[in-house]
Formats: structure tokens, C-alpha cells, sequence
């Protein structure tokens, strides 16, 4: 299309809404506009390149075995009183009401109703393991929305869910995600940088953030320039390294700074590693798991 004729509303000043380069960038390049506070329009521009995000983190999830399903943003209130999670998830949760008062959510997040689905359609352990996944409009009602797209009340989020035999299945499934995601953000150009991280109110007992280095954040990484003897997750299938994509090589090891965050989030750091000055470190994606479940958030 002629650029005459396409839509890019482009801006001359900064506005004054956004805090960081990202979003000033993308608000003066016509990619997004704000609606409100964390909730954006993406326009022509903006819509390309998330289609690209998609379609790079849709051709990963193939890759690692998952099946694409699509699943609706509002739920039944029911299922997550069932789990208990209904009062427990807090204020982020968006409650409603339909016609007829029966109580509704807007999905924060779909372990409830991806587990429905799979209770009553697997019936036998021949249908195991199950990699289901999705890509779908979330919406947490954060106290303070910041740094434009990337801490908002909407968003799009891919999530996984596994299903498995036994905790070493569940464990393999895992490790498929987190090579996939090591993938992922190689494909892209970015160089993320796994670190433990708490579970949060998902639970679980394994749970990774990937973060990218930069100059604004709201968490503090501490480096270390001795390597870390830490091997990355193998898929057993194969038990080879992860291939090269069309980014490169991928590495066999994690990266050779240890990373910890506060509060108590850490890579592993060997006895006697020398910490350098910290820096900061934005988070960009994060997995968690449950039983063999994972959820990007």
C-alpha cells in the first residue's frame, strides 16, 4: 500500500503520558494509541508487528509439541470457586454480572477452564501427555498501570497448559516451554535472561522470569561476570541441545552472568561467584508451574 494512502498518525513531540523511550517511541511512530490508563488501541502499524510476535511465538509452540486452542475471555464464576481462587485472586479480577445476576469474571488468567476442557473430554492415561495452549486478551486491573504496553490492565498473553502422567512427564513438559521461550526470544533479537522467580498466586513449586536488561525498570539485577555451571533444560525426547534458528545458535548454557533480583529471585550463583554492580532489569515474560503447567504472564 501506498503510504500516502496508509493510516500512521505519526507525533512530532513526546507526550507527556508516556515514561519510558518504549513508549514514547511507539506512541510518536503511530504504532499505539492510549485509551486509558493501561489500556491501548494497537493501529495499522502497531497491529503488524504484533501479528509478527504472534506468529514467531505461534510457530515455537508448534515446534515444542503444543496445540492451539482459543478459549473465551469471560468465564463462569463457578469454576474458579470450585479451584478457590475466586476471592483469593484479589482485586486485579475484573467481577461481573450478567442479565440474569449470575456472577462472571473477566479471565485473568485459564487454568480453570482448561482443566474443565480436559475433564471431560481425556478419559483414559493413552490420551497423555496433553500440551494445550492459547493466544487471548487478558485483563488484570492493576493498581498502577506503567511503562506503556508493557505493564497494562489489557493485554494479549500467550498461555500454556500440560497435562501428564507423572512429575518427571510434567518436568519434561516444563523444560520443553523454557527451551522454547530461550527460542523464541532469540528469533526475536532480544537476549533474556532466565532467572527463579516466586510463583505468585498460581502456585506451583517451578517458576521462571525472563527479563531483558534496560535502563528504566521497577526490579534490580545483580551480575556476575564468573560463569554458572547450570546446564538449560533438554527436551527428553531428543536429549539434545536445542538446533540453531534463524537468529543463531542457541547456547547450551545459561548465560554467563549470574542474575539475582530482589526480592530472593535468583539464578543460580556458585560459591564465590564476585558480584559486579547492579543494574536494572525490566521483566518481559515469565512461566510458572503447575503440575506441568505453564502460564506466561
Amino acid at each position: 500500500m501506498r503510504l500516502s494512502r496508509y493510516f500512521l498518525p505519526i507525533l512530532k513531540e513526546n507526550p507527556r503520558e508516556a515514561e519510558i523511550v518504549s513508549h514514547r517511541l511507539m506512541l510518536r511512530a503511530g504504532m499505539i494509541r492510549q485509551q486509558a490508563a493501561g489500556s491501548f488501541s494497537f493501529l495499522p502499524l502497531g497491529k503488524r508487528v504484533l501479528d509478527k510476535v504472534c506468529r514467531i511465538v505461534r510457530e515455537e509452540q508448534d515446534r515444542a509439541g503444543a496445540l492451539e486452542i482459543l478459549m473465551p475471555t469471560i468465564q463462569s464464576a463457578d469454576l474458579w470457586r470450585e479451584s478457590g481462587r475466586y476471592e483469593d485472586y484479589g482485586r486485579e479480577m475484573l467481577r461481573i454480572k450478567d442479565r440474569h445476576e449470575r456472577d462472571m469474571l473477566f479471565g485473568p488468567t485459564n487454568e480453570e477452564m482448561v482443566t474443565e476442557i480436559f475433564r471431560s473430554y481425556v478419559r483414559s492415561y493413552k490420551d497423555l501427555p496433553l500440551n494445550l495452549y492459547h493466544i487471548q486478551w487478558k485483563f488484570r486491573d492493576e493498581v498502577r498501570p506503567r511503562f506503556g504496553v508493557m505493564r497494562s490492565r489489557e493485554f494479549l498473553m500467550k498461555d500454556a497448559y500440560s497435562f501428564d502422567l507423572d512429575y518427571e512427564g510434567a518436568r519434561a513438559a516444563y523444560n520443553r516451554m523454557f527451551v522454547a521461550y530461550l527460542r523464541t526470544f532469540t528469533r526475536m533479537g532480544l537476549k533474556a535472561i532466565p532467572m527463579r522467580a516466586d510463583t505468585g498466586p498460581i502456585g506451583g513449586d517451578l517458576s521462571h522470569e525472563f527479563i531483558i536488561l534496560a535502563d528504566t525498570c521497577s526490579v534490580t539485577a545483580i551480575s556476575s561476570t564468573c560463569p554458572c555451571p547450570v546446564p538449560i533444560p533438554i527436551s527428553p525426547t531428543t536429549r539434545k541441545s536445542p538446533v540453531s534458528s534463524s537468529a543463531g545458535p542457541l547456547p547450551t548454557q545459561p548465560p554467563t552472568k549470574c542474575m539475582t533480583t530482589a526480592p530472593g529471585m535468583r539464578w543460580p550463583n556458585p560459591t564465590g561467584c564476585r558480584r559486579a554492580a547492579s543494574r536494572s532489569a525490566t521483566s518481559f515474560i515469565s512461566g510458572r508451574s503447575i503440575r506441568g503447567q505453564w502460564e506466561p504472564r
